[in-house]
């Protein structure tokens, strides 16, 4: 296998190998092929998208996004060669990769679909026409034989089909995607951040006042608790000062009745006392003398006059 001079080159592909052919397209070995009008782009919301421009509008490509390009030429490769491809450096230095194949079977005839990511941080724009992709001609030591060539499923000047936008669809996971979602929950956020603030306040000034009614009743059960308790003390407290009072005067008055009994005893002993003993040999006159006031004028000799 040998690569094609740009002789070999202008031969191959002015007999047919890329249609429409322009010789001023032949660079370095290889043929420089336009990109197509029509193109399919993933979303950052998960989605294939078929689009077509006009004519002076610009192929737009986001940062994190894969795009599926069609080439402007009709690329024929016969039996003998094996066509490889890449995305021109001058773009891939920009952030646009190619993710595809990077040749082209023998018999493949019909537009090139170059699957490309833009890995870069910023969007990629580019025109119809513009000379985006390479094709190199390698020739092989002999033909292929006709069950051995590229069977084409698609017309030669078939566009982007269903089943392309199908392929490309889902969540693309790239940083620049990445960082866009973060913008955009970011913004959300933000704007969500003084609903959530107004609704935590409500919340916590609610929960405040339902907590200030609680204690409220607890302090007013406990009051009225703490009440009884000190009712029942009080009380307690005058039930004692009366038994301390009725115990003093029991200690008090008890020795005084005692004296009063021991007053009256004696005062009985006393009068019992006091009465005068009157010897049996006495007179009846004689102790009637004797208790008169005048007992002492009695002469004693009158007292011993009874006696036996």
């Amino acid at each position: 296998m040998t690569f094609s001079t740009n002789e070999q080159l202008h031969t191959a592909f002015a007999g047919g190998v890329v249609k429409p052919f322009a010789e001023v397209n032949i660079q370095q070995a290889a043929y420089e092929l336009g990109v197509a009008h029509e193109y399919a782009m993933t979303s950052l919301a998960g989605e294939g998208e078929r689009r077509r421009i006009a004519d002076g509008d610009d192929i737009v490509i986001p940062p994190g996004q894969f795009a599926l390009l069609l080439t402007e030429e009709i690329v024929n490769i016969p039996a003998h060669a094996m066509g490889l491809i890449s995305v021109k450096a001058s773009w891939k230095l920009r952030g646009l990769v190619n993710v595809s194949g990077f040749h082209v079977d023998p018999g493949f005839h019909g537009r090139l679909r170059f699957a490309v990511y833009n890995a870069s941080g910023q969007t990629l724009r580019m025109k119809p026409g513009r000379r985006l992709f390479q094709l190199w001609l390698n020739r092989l030591s002999e033909p292929l034989p006709e069950k051995a060539l590229y069977k084409n499923k698609l017309p030669p000047d078939a566009g982007i089909q269903d089943d392309d936008v199908t392929a490309i669809a889902g969540m693309v996971a790239s940083p620049a995607g990445l960082s866009a979602r973060i913008g955009d929950l970011g913004e959300r956020l933000t704007g969500e951040l003084p609903k959530l603030e107004a609704s935590l306040s409500k919340t916590v000034a609610d929960k405040c006042h339902e907590l200030a009614i609680h204690v409220k009743e607890d302090n007013n059960k406990l009051s009225e608790r703490l009440g009884g308790e000190v009712a029942s003390l009080r009380a307690w407290q005058k039930a004692q000062w009366v038994f301390i009072a009725i115990l003093f005067l029991v200690v008090i008055t008890e020795p005084l009745k005692s004296c009063g009994r021991a007053d009256s005893k004696t005062s009985q002993f006393v009068g019992s006392a006091a009465q005068p003993i009157v010897p049996q040999y006495m007179s009846d006159a004689a102790v009637a003398a004797s208790a008169s006031p005048d007992a002492a004028a009695v002469a004693p000799a009158q007292m011993f006059d009874a006696m036996p």
